[in-house]
């Protein structure tokens, strides 16, 4: 007669109580995950409708074996090569953003377009620069303004100097004129 713990029974209520315990914990994560996955958790969570869903380039650019970059140096491509193929999906969606920001206020296209994010190298410069470049294809009289002070980038994807701008016009030192290019 043998003296000792039940280990298959000791091993089978461990192994049901952590499988129970993994189920458990992976439902709470679930439920605790507050990120957007989809067009239908912008509409739920923020009560706002979607204007326009943008593939992102670097999905691409990875799945080819490319690595994504930072800003560009005229060896990569630059924001404005994301629309240069007319029938591209991502030219296609900024066609889609372009309407759907025409079509957003009632009466007449709003005058005003501001584009953010909360974190940086999320594609609010490729989507300015497409958006207006989008718009202006119209006929619209478009004006970019690039207010970020700490990494502008928009002269360079219209490969223009970064000699003047919104912190001449600010500080008095230009006038609105001499500071648009």
């Amino acid at each position: 007669e043998l003296v000792g713990p039940p280990r298959v029974r000791n091993i089978l209520i461990a192994f049901i109580l952590a499988l129970g315990a993994g189920i458990g914990l992976a439902f709470l994560l679930d439920y605790l995950d507050d990120t957007l996955k989809s067009v239908d958790d912008v509409d739920r969570y923020i009560h706002v409708p979607a204007l326009a869903l943008i593939p992102s380039n670097r999905t691409e650019r990875r799945l080819k074996g490319k690595v994504a970059s930072g800003p560009p140096d005229g060896s990569e491509t630059t924001a404005l090569a994301l629309i240069d193929d007319a029938r591209s999906p991502v030219a296609e969606a900024y066609r889609h953003l372009r309407t759907s920001l025409l079509l957003s206020s009632a009466g007449q296209p709003p005058r005003t377009i501001l584009v953010t994010s909360s974190q940086p190298s999320e594609g609010k410069t490729t989507t300015a620069v497409n958006t207006a470049v989008m718009l202006a294809q119209t006929g619209a009289d478009v004006l970019l303004v690039d207010c970020d002070l700490r990494r502008p980038r928009v002269h360079a994807h219209f490969g223009i100097a970064n000699g003047r701008g919104v912190t001449n016009y600010l500080s008095g030192d230009s006038d609105l004129e001499s500071v648009m290019q």
